[in-house]
C-alpha cells in the first residue's frame, strides 16, 4: 500500500490542486498502516536557492514494518519549488531528516506537531532505551530555519499518576501564557497499548523551552553533566557521538546548532505536571478556547468521534453555541453553556463580547457559573413617567435562585 499526499484548496476543499502521479519511493509520506499515525506541518522560509522562497512539509511517521523501512521518523518534504528533477513531497538529501539506528526498536508513535515562535515541536511516545525500556512521551524541538536538524532537542514529559502515553494535544493559552494541553493515558509499560485510565496534563511552553535550553547548554559545554556531576543530557538515537565541552559562547552563537555541535540531544530530566483531570474513560483528543476570560478545554473519546461521518472532500463548520435560542434569563442560565450568559440591559442571551456593557459588573451573567442568578425587578417608583421629563427613579431588585440539577461535564474551566 502506497500512501501519498494531496493538496486541496482551503477555500474549496473539493478542489484538488496537486497529487503525485506515479510517485517514487521517496514521495510516500504517510505510514502505510492504519494503526500507525502520521503528523505533518507546512512551513515557508526564505532560505531556498538564491534566497528564493522554499515551502516544505515536516512529517513525523511511525514505523510500520511494511516496506519503506528506509524512511526516517522525521523528514522534511519539498513542496515548492518542485521542478524537475525535484519532486513535490520528496524526501531529499538537501533537506533534513532524523536518523535513528534502530527505528523499529524505538517504536515511535507521533501525536501532534505545532509551531511556536521560531521552532517546530513534535509530540510522540516511544520506548525508552536508556532506562527501563518502558514507553514514555517526549516533545522534540527544531528550528524552523534548520534544514539539517542540527538543532534537534527532546525532553521527556512526566504526567504524575502513571500516565505515560500521549493520545492527543492542543497548543493554547492558560492565564494568557502559551500552554501545551495533552491527553495522556496509563499505557502498559512494555507496550504502547492504552488503558482506559486517562488524564489531562498541561505544560507551559516557557518551562518546556527552558528545559530544552538547559539540555542544549549541558550537552554543548558541560559534557552532558550538571553542576554536581550528574548526567543531564546525552546524544540520543546513536552510540557514535557524545556531548562535548565546547566554549560557553557556543550556546548563544549556535542557537540552531551547526556541524560541530552535538545532535540530536536528549534531556535526562523530564518536565513534570500534575493532572488537571483524571477519568476512567479512554480520552483521545483535546481542544481549547478562551471565552469570557476563562480557558475552556474540550476533551473527547472514541465513542464521541464515531458519531460523525468523515468526508474526503468536505469540511463542515458548526456553531460553538446557540445562545439566541434561549428566550429568557431562566432558560439562558439553565443551559450551563460555557459560551452564553444573560445580557441584563438588553434582555437577551448572548456571548459576553456581544453584550455592549459586559465590562460592567452584573451586566452580563455567565450561564456556566451555577451560583449566578437572574435579576428580577420587584418595584419601580414612579411606575409611570413621561419620556420628555427627567426625574429620579427608585427600583428594587431581587435575585432568584434556581436549582439547575446535575449535568455531566467534559469541560475544564480555569
Amino acid at each position: 500500500m502506497c500512501v501519498i499526499v494531496r493538496c486541496r484548496s482551503l477555500t474549496n476543499m473539493s478542489q484538488l490542486l496537486y497529487q503525485s502521479t506515479n510517485p517514487v519511493d521517496t514521495q510516500f509520506v504517510a505510514a502505510n498502516d492504519p494503526h500507525v499515525s502520521t503528523v505533518g506541518i507546512v512551513l515557508t522560509t526564505g532560505d531556498g536557492a538564491g534566497g528564493e522562497m522554499l515551502r516544505f512539509m515536516l512529517v513525523g511517521r511511525g514505523f510500520t514494518g511494511m516496506g519503506l523501512g528506509d524512511i526516517p521518523p522525521i523528514t522534511a518534504r519539498r513542496l515548492y519549488p518542485a521542478i524537475l528533477p525535484q519532486r513535490a513531497f520528496a524526501q531529499e538529501d538537501e533537506l533534513g531528516k532524523l536518523i535513528i539506528g534502530s527505528y523499529s526498536e524505538y517504536d515511535m508513535h507521533f501525536v501532534k506537531v505545532v509551531t511556536f515562535k521560531d521552532h517546530v515541536y513534535f509530540l510522540f511516545s516511544r520506548r525508552d532505551f536508556r532506562f527501563k525500556m518502558e514507553y514514555r512521551t517526549y516533545v522534540s524541538r527544531l528550528c524552523i530555519s534548520d534544514r539539517n536538524f542540527y538543532s534537534y532537542v527532546e525532553v521527556p514529559l512526566l504526567c504524575h499518576g502513571g500516565f505515560n502515553v500521549a493520545q492527543g494535544a492542543w497548543l493554547g493559552r492558560l492565564s494568557g501564557k502559551p500552554t501545551l494541553f495533552i491527553i495522556m493515558v496509563a499505557g502498559w509499560t512494555s507496550t504502547s497499548v492504552a488503558t482506559d485510565n486517562s488524564a489531562l496534563c498541561v505544560f507551559g511552553m516557557a518551562e518546556l523551552d527552558a528545559m530544552m535550553e538547559q539540555a542544549r547548554e549541558s550537552c554543548y559545554t558541560k559534557g552532558g553533566r550538571g553542576v554536581k556531576g550528574q548526567e543531564e543530557a546525552y546524544v540520543v538515537y546513536t552510540l557514535s557521538s557524545n556531548c562535548l565541552t565546547l566554549p560557553q559562547v557556543s550556546v548563544s552563537e549556535y542557537l540552531c546548532g551547526w556541524e560541530h555541535t552535538p545532535s540530536p540531544i536528549g534531556s535526562i530530566k523530564p518536565l513534570p505536571a500534575i493532572p488537571t483531570l483524571t477519568t476512567t474513560t479512554q480520552l483521545t483528543a483535546v481542544a481549547t478556547a478562551t471565552e469570557a476570560g476563562h480557558t475552556v478545554a474540550f476533551v473527547g473519546d472514541p465513542c464521541i468521534f464515531k458519531t460523525y461521518n468523515a468526508h474526503v472532500s468536505q469540511v463542515s463548520k458548526v456553531a460553538m453555541s446557540s445562545c439566541e435560542w434561549n428566550a429568557d434569563c431562566h432558560s439562558c442560565l439553565a443551559t450551563r453553556d460555557l459560551y452564553c450568559g444573560w445580557c441584563v440591559l438588553e434582555g437577551r442571551c448572548s456571548r459576553k463580547d456581544e453584550c455592549q456593557r459586559h465590562i460592567h459588573a452584573n451586566h452580563w451573567i455567565w450561564s456556566f457559573n451555577s451560583s449566578n442568578q437572574c435579576v428580577l425587578v420587584q418595584s419601580v417608583q414612579p411606575a409611570n413617567q413621561s419620556k420628555d421629563e427627567q426625574t429620579q427613579v427608585a427600583w428594587t431588585r431581587i435575585m432568584v435562585i434556581f436549582d439547575f440539577g446535575l449535568r455531566s461535564q467534559r469541560v475544564i474551566v480555569s
